[in-house]
């Protein structure tokens, strides 16, 4: 039997997502300390987008990998990991959520995710103009909380409308409908100011 294992003078990024699974499921520390470090901030920061309360998230994501190691060796096999972490993770803060009553809409206005949403600063890198730059800021947080995660989830992260619609739990209508309206909010409320952004979102979602 030929048993995939990691070579140490071999870099992990040239192993595939499937790779590097087999290799956690078979016990390589090497390969779930990759997996952790590489998908980790990523996990925070949408873990965040789901609830502002970041003891709460942090404990959902490592009590996340701790059940993964667990696990490991009754695991399916993953052909793309990150998309397994966020809908395991999802799945989980939305338990914490139901069980702790910690609903988004019960929350104070002033602790959304939408403040340090990560495409909304990958955009605004992209902008010379300071004033461009600030009505970027304020068209973004006329998005609701579902349209900010699913123009994070298909913008930033890069993930397909069918993989967005199964992390957020919701079919893919509700995916296109929410991406729809989403682009209809910055498209007018930045006509005037930076038709380019408009359309360099348009891009990368179509």
């Amino acid at each position: 039997m030929n048993v995939l294992k990691l070579n140490r003078t071999e870099s992990s990024a040239e192993l595939s997502d499937l790779e590097l699974w087999g290799l956690l499921k078979q016990g390589d520390r090497d390969a779930f300390q990759t997996i952790y470090q590489r998908y980790l901030k990523d996990l925070l920061n949408y873990g965040y987008h789901l609830v502002p309360k970041k003891a709460i998230v942090k404990d959902c994501v490592h009590d996340l990998f701790l059940d993964i190691w667990i696990r490991r060796s009754r695991l399916g096999d993953v052909s793309r990991i990150k998309y397994y972490l966020f809908k395991a993770l999802s799945r989980r803060i939305l338990a914490q959520k139901r069980q702790k009553d910690l609903y988004l809409d019960n929350l104070p206005e002033k602790v959304p995710y939408k403040i340090t949403l990560p495409f909304e600063q990958k955009l605004i890198d992209r902008q010379e103009s300071t004033i461009k730059s600030e009505k970027l800021r304020r068209a973004v947080r006329r998005l609701s909380d579902k349209q900010n995660e699913v123009i994070n989830l298909l913008f930033y992260e890069g993930f397909s409308y069918e993989e967005a619609a199964d992390i957020m739990n919701i079919n893919r209508r509700s995916v296109y409908t929410l991406a729809w309206k989403a682009m209809s909010v910055l498209r007018k409320e930045l006509k005037y100011v930076a038709d380019g952004v408009i359309s360099l979102i348009f891009y990368f979602l179509y």
